[in-house]
């Protein structure tokens, strides 16, 4: 299902829930990430299921969201939901915006970039812009989330998600540690607004959401 978006000047625009500037629960080093809104998954036990709707949050000119994230002082950036792939062309116009014009990842973000996707491989291969946009990304975890395969190490949220690595040059391992994506697991808070919003790893089953906090 896609949920794609035309902006004011007739081209595709990102649908945007959220973003934070300095995570360091989201992959490895201080981290901008980006929650973009709607998702047909429908996975039981989702961590943010008010990200599911089509509705529109905030479209940002994927150009603007890219220098967003350069000019934040990050190191790398992690692309949720929602789900990124559900808007091909935004999402892949945004990592267009993050690579030089010879294809090199932007030296501001030496830890990369991380994709979380419910996608398949086979349901990125149907796709163009999906299929561009991996080819983009330093690192991604994909497959829906299984709620009775729940993973206590790294970064997938379930045991069947799988871990698929950019092989290009200068890509992929040769600047994201494998460690940093499949082990250790841990959670923090930001203040939004008039909110706190949680975002990471934690036992979200566990936790009884009080007024005001809000999952990511």
């Amino acid at each position: 299902m896609n949920f794609n978006h035309i902006g004011p000047d007739g081209k595709p625009w990102a649908n945007i829930r959220s973003e934070i500037a300095g995570s360091f629960s989201n992959g490895p080093g201080n981290r901008y990430v980006v929650w973009f809104q709607g998702c047909g998954h429908g996975c039981v036990g989702c961590y943010n299921p008010g990200s599911w709707a089509g509705k529109v949050i905030e479209l940002v000119e994927p150009a603007t969201l890219a220098a967003r994230i350069l000019d934040s002082g990050c190191d790398g950036v992690t692309f949720t939901g929602g789900e990124p792939m559900s808007q091909p062309a935004a999402f892949f116009e945004t990592l267009l915006g993050l690579q030089t014009r010879e294809g090199i990842l932007d030296s501001r973000l030496p830890n990369g970039i991380l994709l979380f996707t419910g996608h398949t491989m086979s349901e990125v291969a149907a796709d163009y812009h999906c299929i561009e946009a991996l080819s983009l990304v330093d690192v991604a975890i994909m497959g829906r989330y299984e709620r009775d395969k729940r993973s206590v190490q790294g970064l997938r949220g379930s045991t069947n998600q799988i871990i698929w690595w950019n092989s290009l040059p200068g890509r992929g391992r040769s600047i994201i540690k494998e460690e940093s994506i499949t082990t250790g697991q841990n959670f923090e808070t930001h203040a939004i607004g008039d909110g706190i919003v949680i975002t990471g790893f934690p036992d979200l089953e566990g936790i009884k959401l009080i007024r005001g906090l809000k999952r990511r």
